[in-house]
């Protein structure tokens, strides 16, 4: 559901680009340079919040995990879910997320599998197809070339 919904966002932002780029070449005249300048501002600014949001986020709680550092480990969590780290189910996520990592660890210590192999199994063939499958059919919609054709129309291809 989740992966859906960001799915979801990328498209629309994608939807509001497009028509925001068609926006500007329609206000805009060739001569002006506004009409590259607006969608390119326009588009640095959730590339701003990303930035600034990348250098206040901590580190995730199962990365700190993997390097064993469980004090670390809960700080990032109480931190994430606004919660004191005594509370009994911060308590709780913070066990769970060892016993991901101490399983993580396990698995590989096992024996490595490569890739491909690993790729071309039944269950994961059969989801590698559907993506596969699903990136084809989305451009295969003709946005792209509406977008040429509209262009060319204009005068700009």
């Amino acid at each position: 559901m989740l992966m859906s919904g960001y799915q979801t966002i990328l498209q629309l932002s994608a939807l509001v680009g497009f028509w925001g780029a068609f926006a500007a070449n329609a206000i805009f005249s060739d001569a002006s340079n506004l009409q590259w300048q607006l969608p390119v501002v326009i588009q640095l600014v959730p590339g701003a919040f990303l930035l600034i949001g990348a250098c206040i986020i901590p580190e995730t709680p199962h990365f700190l995990a993997s390097r064993e550092n469980w004090t670390a480990v809960a700080d990032s969590l109480s931190w994430l879910r606004q919660m004191p780290q005594d509370d009994p189910k911060l308590m709780e996520e913070v066990h769970e997320i060892k016993l991901a990592a101490e399983l993580n660890k396990a698995m590989q210590n096992r024996q490595q599998v490569s890739f491909f192999k690993e790729a071309m199994s039944k269950p994961i063939r059969k989801r590698l197809g559907i993506g596969i499958g699903l990136m084809v059919a989305q451009n295969m919609v003709g946005l792209n070339a509406l977008n040429y054709c509209t262009s060319v129309k204009l005068g700009k291809g």
